[in-house]
């Protein structure tokens, strides 16, 4: 396919509409005003059909005129998208991150994270999901440019925190909710709890933390989320996945320790210093994380409120 005109006679046409005529898109681009009639012409020439016209001593898009040059400058957008792209990878700017994320990570901070940072340009981000030790065996191994986990280990920077509530909750239909009376941790134990299972390949820290004669465990919070909408056993739940489901979820009326409290680290992954990339994301991620607990507090009482 033969392409008739080019990216310089757009860049001229662009430059005769936004500077205001051809003497002066002859100064802009240092060109002689013959120079860009010329060009013009070859363009209309080109394309057979006519982009400019003449109105008093301005030169205007014709109505065709209009659609090719709103067309056009989406192309050269584009380029200059691309050639971005190509300045920041040279400038160590890579064209791919990876995220390490430990399952209770709120989403909406990562999802507040990602929007600002595709801001930024088009790097492509690459997120896995882990839980408990997971995410330290994948720090372990130094693939991933950031890393968030339970653990700080040495050697590793971290830039942040993310503080973590969770709650006891069952289905409104729950025989736990209907027992007549506050519940101690004892009263628990005789009905299925929902326990997130430990992604680590290595080591596992599930026995650890258990302490349940009755538990099924899952791969994923929203795994045990999906099966506590369904009626099935309660399970402690980070605050962040329950906004959504006061009409289905309540919290369980227990006499003490309501709720769960833990923090999760936000680590470089890697030992080497992080590339420009990365500390974008950083800062972008702290942002989110900032906006996350100032509203923490206040889901945690309309959770707890709810009982």
């Amino acid at each position: 396919m033969k392409i008739k005109s080019t990216l310089d006679q757009w860049l001229v046409l662009k430059a005769v509409l936004e500077q205001g005529g051809f003497a002066q898109a002859a100064e802009y681009l240092h060109r002689s005003q013959s120079t860009i009639s010329y060009t013009l012409a070859q363009l209309q020439s080109q394309l057979d059909v006519k982009i400019l016209e003449t109105k008093g001593r301005k030169a205007v898009l014709t109505p065709i005129g209009q659609i090719l040059y709103h067309r056009a400058n989406l192309l050269l957008e584009n380029i200059k998208s691309i050639e971005n792209i190509a300045k920041k990878t040279t400038q160590d700017w890579p064209a791919e991150i990876s995220i390490v994320l430990d399952d209770p990570f709120p989403r909406q901070a990562l999802a507040n994270a990602l929007k600002t940072f595709s801001l930024l340009g088009h790097t492509r981000v690459q997120i896995y999901e882990e839980s408990l030790s997971g995410a330290l065996e994948r720090l372990e191994k130094g693939t991933a440019d950031i890393v968030i986990t339970f653990q700080a280990p040495k050697g590793h920077v971290e830039f942040c925190q993310i503080q973590i509530v969770q709650i006891a909750v069952a289905h409104i239909d729950h025989p736990l909710h209907h027992l007549g009376h506050t519940l101690r941790l004892n009263d628990l134990r005789n009905y299925t709890q929902l326990i997130v299972r430990d992604s680590a390949e290595l080591t596992s820290v599930n026995k650890d933390w258990v302490d349940a004669p009755h538990c099924w465990t899952v791969a994923s919070s929203y795994l045990a989320l999906g099966l506590l909408q369904e009626g099935t056993g309660f399970a402690w739940m980070p605050v962040n996945h329950l906004l959504h489901q006061r009409k289905l979820l309540k919290a369980l009326p227990l006499a003490h320790a309501q709720t769960r409290r833990f923090f999760l680290n936000a680590l470089y992954g890697k030992k080497t210093p992080p590339n420009q990339a990365t500390l974008a994301f950083a800062k972008c991620l702290e942002e989110a994380v900032r906006e996350y607990h100032q509203q923490l507090n206040y889901q945690v009482s309309l959770i707890i409120n709810a009982i």
